[in-house]
């Protein structure tokens, strides 16, 4: 008996190739879209308040940040500040600075001892053109490809770059031209043809960091300009430097100054109230907004001492959702004072909100359960390292500090802040200040 032939079909032939393996290879560079971003893996975010603004919960790999905002918003610190987050992943990269305004000052009072002292981990190097920032982050990205080759996925250490600002330098081109006109600058060389380096450089790069451990933050102002094209007098604002920043970033995050609080007392801790308002987002939600405290201490050396307190940004976060909110089974967190909340869950009374933010961030099942509450994206995290890996390395890091102070003539004292006890409260001795305090450096 003849074998009956089977004539192709196209419902036959679409569901014959749906039998193949689905690929996830997308969002750093594939051709099938993986949704559940399993190829990437990401760095905690550290606060709850965080995750529900950017709809995830970590800062992934494979991609680029744009921070902006006015002069002192805090943006080149918040940057600086991303660094930490990957401290327990052993995180390296450099600071690549645009302005030769050595932001190594703030780097020096904010990061962590082991990110900012293990030597050959983490640079901070001074670009003079558009062309040298370009190198430096390239360099970066094949140190990463090179450290990470055969090493699996979740063991992978992440690498940063944070380059800052994105406008801040000119390129090998406009430095020739204002050469020739003997110091003077011409109006034909106003910022096109950087914005066309850049332009061109990102396209490159995005395709670079393809499936690698490597995350690109770039800094960059706010200016404002005449909007075109209105039939009324208007204002737009933009960041200097060409549009692509703003098409080519995963995520985009604009800084804000609030009210700023000094300490009364001698060597006190003050703060500055900060801003940061998603303005972008390819993963998430885009609009939704966070306030955060960012204190600032004198250090014997004239550095300021600088940290976020998303521990209280977290308990914050969490006292002001609404009475009927799902995760208040779980975490009924309320505020008396400013400085008194209450957490049943953590039998925590009349404590400081730094105190029970930062014991809810440290426990991983409650972290993980309110995900699922506020239905965000529970994003693959690199393997932490272990407690001896973290010995290790600050061995390794806090011998260097040292040689190095010794070579300045310095010790560790001359890094310490005035002994004060952390327990006293800042507000109890601090007043509001109109306009900019010391801690809010011009960023």
């Amino acid at each position: 008996m003849a074998k009956k032939e089977v004539k192709p079909s196209r419902l036959g032939n679409i569901l014959g190739a749906a039998k193949a393996a689905h690929k996830k290879e997308v969002g750093a560079g594939g051709s099938i879209y993986d949704p559940y971003l399993s190829h990437v893996r990401s760095m905690r975010l550290p606060s709850l308040a965080l995750m529900h603004m950017l709809g995830f919960s970590g800062l992934r790999d494979s991609c680029t940040v744009l921070i902006d905002g006015e002069p002192g918003s805090h943006k080149s610190s918040l940057g600086i500040e991303m660094f930490n987050w990957g401290y327990q992943y052993g995180v390296g990269g450099g600071i690549i600075d645009c302005e030769n305004k050595a932001a190594v000052d703030i780097a020096l009072g904010e990061l962590h001892e082991t990110i900012l002292w293990l030597p050959g981990h983490f640079v901070m190097q001074t670009a003079r053109s558009v062309e040298d920032a370009q190198i430096a982050i390239s360099a970066l990205v094949d140190k990463c490809r090179e450290m990470n080759k055969d090493i699996p996925r979740d063991q992978q250490i992440p690498l940063m770059s944070l380059t800052d600002p994105m406008a801040g330098v000119p390129s090998k081109e406009t430095i020739k031209a204002v050469g020739k006109l003997a110091g003077a600058a011409d109006r034909g060389h106003g910022g096109r043809v950087e914005a066309l380096l850049w332009s061109t450089w990102l396209k490159v790069h995005e395709q670079h960091i393809v499936d690698l451990p490597f995350i690109s933050i770039f800094v960059n102002h706010v200016k404002e300009r005449q909007k075109q094209g209105t039939s009324k007098p208007m204002t737009e604002k933009y960041n200097p430097g060409g549009c692509s920043q703003n098409y080519a970033t995963t995520v985009a995050l604009r800084c804000s100054k609030g009210k700023a609080f000094a300490s009364e007392a001698y060597g006190g801790k003050n703060y500055n109230e900060v801003y940061i308002q998603c303005s972008k987002n390819s993963r998430g939600p885009t609009g939704r907004r966070t306030m955060v405290r960012k204190y600032w201490q004198p250090r014997n050396d004239g550095i300021s001492k600088f940290w976020w307190d998303w521990g209280r940004n977290t308990a914050e976060f969490l006292a002001e959702l609404t009475g009927k909110h799902p995760l208040r089974d779980i975490l009924d967190v309320s505020k008396a004072t400013n400085d008194k909340f209450t957490c049943k869950a953590l039998g925590m009374k009349d404590e400081s909100p730094t105190v029970i933010g930062d014991a809810i961030m440290a426990d991983d099942e409650l972290v993980r359960q309110s995900i699922k509450i506020l239905q965000l994206r529970d994003l693959a995290e690199f393997d932490r390292l272990t407690q001896d890996d973290h010995d290790k390395m600050y061995e390794a890091a806090h011998a260097a500090h040292v040689e190095y102070l010794k070579a300045a003539d310095m010790t560790l004292a001359d890094e310490a802040t005035i002994g004060m006890d952390d327990s006293e409260l800042v507000e109890a001795q601090a007043q509001e200040v109109d306009g900019p305090t010391f801690g809010d450096d011009d960023e």
